[in-house]
């Protein structure tokens, strides 16, 4: 958390590779319940949680020039909004109550 309150974002230019993918990005969320917008790449795991303009962008993988132009947006975020956003929307009690919702269908 500490390393969290003293960044102004997360920058993610994770890449696709064969036989393997990213789960989820457990790190991204972990920067947006501090505040922090994510620009990350728009691959699998990762999408599922970025909203663009909300909590973060994403980008085209290996593209450094939409890196940079996210990295100069990032100021037109607002940092409450995101850790609000991704405090209800992945807090134990909320994903809970998503589990059980699934379960009973």
């Amino acid at each position: 958390k500490l390393l969290y309150n003293a960044a102004d974002l997360l920058l993610m230019p994770n890449i696709h590779v064969d036989g393997d993918m990213e789960g989820f990005g457990i790190v991204g969320l972990e920067a947006g319940s501090c505040g922090l917008p994510v620009i990350a790449s728009n691959i699998e795991g990762i999408k599922d949680f970025v909203e663009t303009r909300l909590n973060g962008f994403l980008v085209e993988t290996k593209n450094a020039d939409e890196f940079i132009d996210k990295i100069k947006m990032v100021d037109k975020l607002n940092n409450d909004i995101i850790r609000k956003t991704i405090i209800s929307n992945y807090e134990w009690p909320h994903i809970t109550l998503k589990y059980l919702e699934i379960m009973s269908k």
